[in-house]
């Protein structure tokens, strides 16, 4: 419950405890906090003390007293918008109406009748709860606003965000930036922190003692600004948030501690620096705070490129074997570099599920495309190996078990060699023609055929020089060139091998009306 702050001014103390019973019999949802004072000078101190949300006081001659107790509630007091009312015996018109003409909320005679102290009660509470709650959504606004700038001011390094952040910190009465010295980059769930900031954030000022605002990002980002801290006391107070947050609050969190703000545009550089420090928690360290001079592993980016590209062309040809190896050299490259981002890496692993999935279905539409959600919502990179694994088991089991798609391969494999019998053909052509792998494509083809890739082209070489030698009047060495054998004397001794005798036999037998 909201607290409700109530100065009671009277030089009678009899006066001052009916009127505190009073007040204390009036409902509300504000929990009454009642402070006394005897005379004015005690009721200043308070007023600039305190934040005062109603006076009650009584008519002091301040040529006596040496304060004018109005004047100094309106323009001293912490909370210019005090609420006043006057409880006296004076029941001149005059002392009335120059209360009023100073702001006055009401002008009540003693001795007090409890229903107008309750009346005037209810109706000062009802607007103070108004002007909070109005109060509170201006406060949200200019947070919002604050946050947005200092987000785009990040993101950007545009120093004219940075300058109409601090213009409108100024018109508000804001202290958003001014007063940092250092900065801490939370990553936290969203939907707690939008509940839990201001508890949060409330905590960390009590148990710190320290000067603390915190802007959004976006996202799971959060931006601490931290006033009159060093470097080790901000490394000191990470500790403290970190252990908060998960032990007390039961979160998972991440924070990165920057090295300390010297002048405020540098909260551009530092803030960069932690974001990309941040992507530490990405790879499954086992730390949950990392700090400004962490070094970052730095790797040979073509090494890498290049073991990605092989990884997807084996995926393609289906290279189950080679598939697996390439992928557990990826797996090693991408832990061992944390200087990476998580978007780069969301985004290598997408293209290997695209690929896994379209060489498994034929296509990446429906659940190839929700594979990579999931890899983008992934929030470490052991869940992005589980997702590519899943993957890579039903990639396996379509290639193995997949004979509509084998048989589709093999059709394509031989009616090519059949339609160009005459230019050179070799198994590594054949398998790039159809995205396998040579090994792979051997495996298969001798699987539906019972014939070596090899084989199969040179008997069909034979079996059109058998359809030439009977049809035409070419010479067997045309023939020998017609069929893709630059030979003659090889293409002789397969073809004897095949057909039990030579080219020339073979045409004479078949002329005569002999059997081949």
């Amino acid at each position: 419950m909201e607290k409700l702050n109530i100065l009671i001014l009277d030089s009678n103390n009899e006066d001052r405890q009916e009127l505190r019973t009073t007040i204390e019999s009036v409902d509300s949802d504000f929990i009454y906090e009642i402070m006394e004072a005897a005379n004015p000078q005690k009721a200043a101190q308070l007023l600039g003390e305190r934040r005062i949300d109603i006076m009650f006081t009584e008519l002091f001659d301040s040529a006596e007293t040496g304060t004018d107790i109005i004047e100094y509630a309106r323009e001293k007091a912490i909370n210019p918008h005090i609420h006043i009312v006057i409880v006296s015996r004076q029941r001149d018109f005059e002392s009335a109406r120059m209360a009023i003409e100073r702001g006055v909320e009401r002008y009540i005679l003693k001795p007090v009748a409890p229903t107008e102290i309750v009346s005037c009660m209810a109706q000062m509470i009802c607007e103070i709860h108004d002007s909070r709650k109005n109060e509170e959504q201006k406060n949200k606004m200019a947070v919002c606003v604050c946050g947005f700038l200092l987000s785009q001011y990040i993101a950007t390094g545009n120093r004219r965000y940075m300058d109409e952040l601090i213009s409108f910190a100024q018109r508000n009465e804001l202290n958003t930036v001014e007063f940092v010295s250092n900065i801490l980059l939370l990553w936290i769930d969203s939907a707690f922190w939008k509940e839990n900031a201001d508890r949060v954030i409330g905590r960390i000022k009590e148990r710190f003692a320290s000067r603390a605002e915190a802007v959004s990002l976006g996202g799971n980002y959060v931006l601490i600004l931290l006033g009159e801290n060093n470097y080790s006391r901000s490394s000191y107070m990470a500790e403290g948030i970190y252990y908060m947050l998960t032990e007390v609050y039961g979160q998972q969190c991440y924070i990165a501690v920057g090295s300390g703000i010297s002048d405020i545009y540098e909260i551009h550089d530092s803030c960069k620096r932690l974001l990309k420090l941040m992507e530490n928690r990405f790879f499954a360290d086992n730390n949950g705070i990392y700090h400004d001079d962490d070094e970052l592993v730095e790797r040979d980016e073509s090494e890498r490129t290049e073991c990605i590209n092989r990884l997807l062309m084996y995926i393609r040809k289906r290279d189950i074997e080679l598939v697996r190896k390439e992928y557990g050299h990826l797996k090693h490259m991408m832990f061992q570099n944390k200087s990476d981002s998580e978007t780069f890496v969301k985004f290598v692993f997408s293209e290997i599920a695209l690929e896994l999935y379209n060489a498994a279905h034929g296509s990446v539409y429906g659940q190839g495309k929700k594979q990579v959600e999931k890899l983008f919502e992934a929030e470490q990179l052991s869940d992005l190996y589980n997702i590519i694994e899943e993957n890579l088991c039903i990639y396996e089991e379509n290639i193995s078990t997949d004979d509509k798609q084998i048989r589709k391969d093999i059709a394509l494999v031989k009616s090519y060699i059949k339609a160009h019998l005459s230019e050179k053909i070799n198994l590594e052509s054949l398998a790039d023609m159809v995205f396998l792998s040579p090994g792979y494509l051997s495996l298969i083809f001798k699987q539906s055929t019972g014939d070596t890739v090899s084989h199969y082209i040179i008997s069909q070489r034979i079996e059109e020089a058998k359809r030439l030698l009977e049809t035409t009047n070419m010479k067997v060495n045309q023939i020998c060139e017609k069929v893709g054998i630059d030979n003659v004397s090889y293409f002789g001794q397969q073809f004897k091998m095949i057909c039990g005798m030579s080219p020339s036999e073979y045409r004479k037998r078949k002329k005569f009306g002999g059997g081949a």
